[in-house]
C-alpha cells in the first residue's frame, strides 16, 4: 500500500510506502548494496554516518551500525529518535526511526531501531553509489602502520568506497578496523588520501575475491568536493551510455 502526499513539491514526487513486505524488501536491498546511511538527530546540527546491518520483520526491528562521528552515540541514546537518509539505485530513501535499545558487538555500538511504518521513496537525478565497471583504478590501504594492501576500486560514493582484492587479506581487516591510510589514484590524475574505517567484508560472486567496504574518516572538504565531482562524472558517463 502506498500513497502520494501532494502538500509540497518534494512530497508530490515522493511515494510513501507503508506495506511492511515492501519496506522490508527495500531495506534488505540497501544492506546488499552496502549503501552508506546519513543520519540526523534531534537538536544536533551535524550529520552522522551509519550503515544498515540487519532487517528483522518478525521482530519488527532493524539494526544500525555505530554512528560516526561517535559523539552522535550519546545524543541518540537521549533523543531515542533519528532520521535516516540514503540513496539506492538513483532513488532517495528515508525514514524516521525510533530507538528501542543499543548494545555492543566487538566493542562497536549497534542500535536496534523499530522497523519503520512509513518509507519515503523519492526518485533522484543522480546515483549515490557508482559501480566502476571494467576501469581499473588502483587503491592502496595501510594498516597497523606497516602493512600495505593493494587492490582496485569496486564502487564509490561521496562518503566511502568498496575495494576488490585478488590476493589474500589479513583476518583482522574487518568491521571496525581503522586503516591508517587509504590512497586512490583516479584516472584524471587526482589522488585521494584519507583515513578509512572498515564497515563491510565479503566475497564477490564465484571468484571469491574479497570485497572490503568502508567510509572515509575526517575527510577534508576539498577532497570531499573532488570525490563528488568524480562520482558526478561517472554518473553522467553511465547515463550517456544507457
Amino acid at each position: 500500500m502506498a500513497e502520494n502526499n501532494k502538500s509540497s513539491n518534494y512530497d508530490s514526487q515522493t511515494e510513501k510506502i507503508s506495506n511492511p513486505a515492501r519496506i522490508t524488501a527495500i531495506l534488505k536491498n540497501i544492506i546488499e548494496a552496502r549503501t552508506l546511511l546519513r543520519v540526523t538527530l534531534p537538536g544536533s546540527p551535524k550529520g552522522y554516518n551509519s550503515a544498515l546491518l540487519e532487517v528483522n520483520r518478525e521482530g519488527n526491528y532493524v539494526l544500525l551500525d555505530e554512528l560516526n562521528p561517535k559523539e552522535g552515540h550519546d545524543i541518540l541514546l537521549k533523543a531515542k529518535k533519528l532520521a535516516v537518509f540514503t540513496h539506492l539505485n538513483g532513488v532517495d530513501v528515508g525514514f524516521i526511526g525510533h530507538l528501542a535499545d543499543a548494545f555492543y558487538q566487538d566493542d562497536i555500538a549497534v542500535y536496534r531501531v523499530q522497523l519503520p511504518k512509513i518509507l519515503n521513496y523519492h526518485q533522484l537525478r543522480q546515483h549515490f553509489r557508482i559501480p566502476i565497471g571494467i576501469t581499473e583504478i588502483p587503491v592502496k590501504i595501510i594498516i597497523d602502520n606497516e602493512i600495505t594492501l593493494e587492490g582496485e576500486l569496486h564502487d564509490i560514493s561521496s562518503g566511502g568506497l568498496c575495494i576488490r582484492f585478488t590476493t589474500e587479506v589479513p583476518a583482522n581487516l574487518k568491521r571496525g578496523k581503522l586503516a591508517d591510510s587509504c590512497v586512490v589514484d583516479f584516472p584524471d590524475g587526482n589522488r585521494l588520501e584519507s583515513k578509512f574505517e572498515i564497515r563491510y567484508r565479503g566475497n564477490e560472486d564465484e571468484k571469491k575475491r574479497t570485497l572490503i567496504g568502508g567510509q572515509f574518516v575526517n575527510l577534508e572538504r576539498n577532497k570531499q568536493r573532488m570525490i563528488e565531482r568524480y562520482v558526478a562524472s561517472l554518473d553522467r558517463e553511465m547515463r550517456r551510455k544507457s
